[in-house]
């Protein structure tokens, strides 16, 4: 996967985390549909943002956030398509481009897709 950005991260931590959450979402949204499986995939994410640029106020991405502090994860959604794995670890950050990755777009596609856009606007 290409690297967005690197800001002196850890990269094989980072990419252990990726991995996992990729397969966490293969196992809640490709292989298991099972009622109990969904009920965990439910409550995986810890919020699910809008973030703004900070000066114009437009929209910047939507943050599904996984975990928070040392380390903390998320998944970023632009309006251009593009979908971004990010580790953060206490000053030091990575980002992946995960658009082509099944998972991730099977995850875009469960939050509805490019209207989860139109709805945050």
């Amino acid at each position: 996967m290409r690297i967005t950005f690197d800001n002196k991260a850890d990269r094989e931590k980072a990419e252990r985390y990726l991995k996992s959450t990729i397969d966490d979402l293969n196992r809640f949204l490709i292989k298991d549909c099972s009622e109990e499986t969904r009920e965990e995939y439910c409550n995986y994410g810890l919020s699910f943002d809008v973030i703004e640029d900070e000066e114009t106020g437009e929209l910047s991405y939507l943050r599904y956030q996984l975990s928070w502090g040392g380390p903390s994860d998320e998944i970023r959604f632009y309006p251009d398509g593009l979908i971004e794995y990010v580790y953060m670890d206490w000053f030091v950050g990575i980002g992946f481009d995960v658009s082509c990755v099944k998972e991730f777009q099977a995850l875009k596609s469960d939050l509805g897709g490019m209207t989860m856009f139109e709805v945050a606007q």
